[in-house]
Order: structure tokens, then sequence, then C-alpha cells
């Protein structure tokens, strides 16, 4: 296993300029900014590098990006990365070019180094390395790099289903998505769900225009006041807890070895709850949650009116066990007075189901492994608050879903400074490379 260190470490200023030239492409999907010279990056990349059979997926905006290596191997596993970026917001504040690699301490620097360039190449890299050690790689594998996550990832579903009917996924046994973070105190996480998200907005229309609180106080209804009865209907203010019947039914508890796996994390600051609870209440307790009010007047000086339009944001976070058209049907039905009087309106407008894998599968352990050689240590995150589209490949691929998140804590995603410690894209590096020897083995 030393070779595989030897290997990355002699290998460094090639991976290093792979990253350069790829942060450089700059691939901002909002905008499409130099979309096809990232994705076109990537296919020459995995054509010289890995002898990768590489197919283009048509979507709305950025093309999805789907390469098959050493096929005919009798296990097929899937890595997922994305290779768009979020637009460069308060340039004054980066200390370098945003698209062009940078080193200073000890770091890289550049937009998309932490999300999700960086680990995206981590993961080609870590192939590179194993087959200029051993030659051909012990499993087939499928590369799956989408171009919109940064926009929502609009038509991953559409694409998966397209790369589905031609082929390019069959035999795929499981996925392993790199995005996300390692541990704050630098040890890497492996992580078998994420919560689901629904996002939603009610608008409440109760005059067609403000009123004069003097002329109608008492006479007109007021819709910032509505608003609130209406989210009264929905969440106990005093506890946070959702109101809709049945919205705690089904919900899936964590297993005895989950509850260990918890008790290894991180202890968390400054919170009120032991870590147990606190990590059973961010990963396996569902949520909802006001993004915002809007409504009337809010400025320095006083405007008496009765506001005649109110709206509210909010979002849903969802565990397994719950699914989004029953929630959607439960909000419908709460609302449903005054949405069949027109007094309301109500908008989806995310929808992503939750996603767990059993603890059970071989591929965990292998994954484990593999960190701790790469590492020294490695802990397990039974599920991840946050929400991203796993579900994808379990619902429409039907194969278990694994997280294994390869940037740093602090990488500052989507904000100035973006960065990977290159100690940690050295790790990511070993983690797939030392991936690969333990399947050769088994």
């Amino acid at each position: 296993m030393n070779n595989i260190t030897e290997q990355i470490h002699s290998s460094h200023m090639l991976y290093e300029r792979l990253l350069s030239k790829f942060i450089a492409a700059q691939g901002v999907s909002e905008s499409g900014i130099g979309i096809n010279q990232a994705s076109s990056f990537l296919v020459d990349l995995l054509k010289k590098y890995l002898d990768a059979q590489v197919t283009l997926i048509k979507t709305s905006s950025s093309p999805a990006i789907v390469a098959t290596i050493d096929p005919g191997q009798s296990q097929t596993i899937l890595f997922y990365g994305h290779y768009d970026v979020m637009p460069v917001a308060a340039s004054e504040q980066w200390l370098s070019d945003p698209f062009k690699l940078a080193k200073r301490n000890d770091c890289y620097y550049g937009r998309g180094c932490g999300d999700d360039k960086g680990q995206l190449l981590a993961q080609i890299c870590g192939l590179i390395t194993y087959r200029q050690l051993y030659g051909q790689l012990p499993v087939t594998v499928k590369l799956f790099y989408e171009g919109q996550e940064e926009i929502g990832s609009l038509d991953l579903k559409s694409s998966v289903e397209q790369a589905k009917k031609a082929g390019l996924l069959n035999g795929v046994d499981y996925a392993i998505i790199s995005d996300g973070t390692i541990s704050p105190d630098g040890r890497h996480v492996i992580t078998l769900g994420n919560r689901g998200g629904l996002g939603f907005r009610i608008t409440v229309n109760e005059n067609h225009y403000d009123l004069h609180s003097g002329n109608f106080g008492n006479v007109a209804p007021n819709a910032a006041i509505k608003l609130m009865q209406l989210l009264n209907r929905m969440i106990d203010f005093k506890s946070g807890r959702c109101l809709l019947p049945k919205f705690y039914d089904g919900i899936v508890q964590p297993t005895q070895q989950e509850l260990a796996w918890i008790d290894k994390l991180p202890s968390p600051v400054h919170s009120p709850f032991s870590k147990r609870e606190y990590y059973q209440r961010l990963m396996f307790t569902p949520t909802i949650n006001v993004n915002g009010i809007a409504s009337g007047h809010v400025g320095q000086r006083i405007k008496t009116i009765i506001p005649g339009r109110a709206t509210a944001m909010l979002d849903i976070r969802l565990v397994k066990g719950q699914q989004c058209k029953q929630i959607e049907k439960m909000i419908q039905q709460a609302l449903a007075p005054e949405l069949n009087n027109r007094r309301a309106e109500l908008e989806f407008l995310v929808e992503t189901s939750p996603s767990k894998s059993s603890p059970n599968i071989p591929i965990v352990n292998t994954l484990i492994q593999a960190v701790k050689h790469a590492t020294g240590d490695c802990l397990i995150e039974p599920v991840a608050g946050g929400t991203v589209p796993n579900y994808v490949w379990e619902s429409f691929l039907g194969v278990p879903v694994v997280s294994l998140p390869l940037g740093a804590a602090s990488q500052n995603a989507h904000a100035a400074n973006e960065n990977m410690p290159i100690h940690v894209f050295d790790e990511d590096i070993a983690i797939i490379a030392h991936l690969m020897a333990i399947l050769a083995n088994r």
C-alpha cells in the first residue's frame, strides 16, 4: 500500500497541473460561461488517462458526462460528481483570481477547488494512480458527472433515464457520491443517507392593494395576519414541531449500530442538546422551517397600512419513511379553505426525496477500510442533515448509494477564497486508489 503514497507523490505535479486547467475552464452553470470548456476538459482527460468510453448526455443547458472504464469486470461501481461551479460574487474579497489556481497556506485556491471540481478530480486521479501501478481496474467503473448541480440538478433525473435507456449504466452495483465536506476535525466521513427537501411558497391575497388602517381597520382583512394564521395551522411555534396530521408517521428510527456511529462523531459546539440528541435531530427527525416572510411596510418610519398581500417561503426536510407527494397533500388539505376560495396560493418549488442505504451493504465496510488505509481513521454519518439528489440513483437506478465527501470543512464553498488543503487532496486521491486495491483482493 505504500506504493500508492509514493505514486501520488511522484504524480503530484501532473495532478496539480490538471487541477489548474480544470479551474481555469470555469464552468459556471448559472450563466453558461466556460461550460463547454469544462466538459471538454473532462472528456479529453478521461480518454487520455483512463482510456474511458465517454458519452455526452444533452440537457436543457450543461451536458452530463457518462464514462465507462475497464468494462466487463464482475462488479460495477458508479462515481458521481459535478463539474459546474457557482458564480463569483464579491470578487473584491478574493485574494487571487478565482479562475487561476493559487497556492498559499498549504492550500489550493480557486472557484471549484472544493465544490466540486477538486473532489471530482480526486476521484479521477485516484483511478489514474491505481492504473499506473497495477494496470486494469479490478471493477468496471462508471463516472456520471453533471453540469447543473449548482442550479438545482434540473435535468439529473431525465439524464439518468436517458443514460439508462442507452445502456450506459448497465450492471451498476453501487453509487458513490463525492460532494460535501469531511469532519471539521479533519477526519474523513462516509455518509449513508441524506434528508430530502420540499420547498414551497404560500401567498395570501386579501385586498387588491394596501389599505389605510384608519379608514379600514377592524373592517378589512389583513393579509399578514391571515398568513400567520395559516402558518399556525402547520407549525407549533412554541416547540417548532409540525402540526400536519400524520407528518411523523412511518419515520425510520436509528439502529443501535447507527447510534454507536453517532456517538463517535465530534461533539456539537454551543448546543443545548446532548451529542446523541443533537445528531438524531439532524439526521432522523424531519423539520418544517420558515425561510422568510414578506408583507406590508417595514421602513424607518411608520406607514399605517393594512397589507393586501403576504408571502412566506418554507422548507421541509424529510427523512426516510416520508414521501414528498404525501407531505404536499397534507399541506394542501391544511390550506384547503383558503386555496379553494382563492384567498391563498400555494406553489411547490423544490421536491427532493430522502435517501438512505443499509449500513450492512458490503461496499460500506470496503470504503471504511479504504479511508482508514489512506488517512488512519474514518467516521460514519448514518444520515446527512442536508439535501442532495441521491434518491435519483436509489429510485431510478435501483442501487444503494453511499456518500464519500472529499472537501474540507473549511473549503468556503460558494464563497470567496474557495479552497482545498493540499494534504486533503492527496488523501482523497489515496482513498480512491486504496478502494481499488482492496477490491482487487476480494
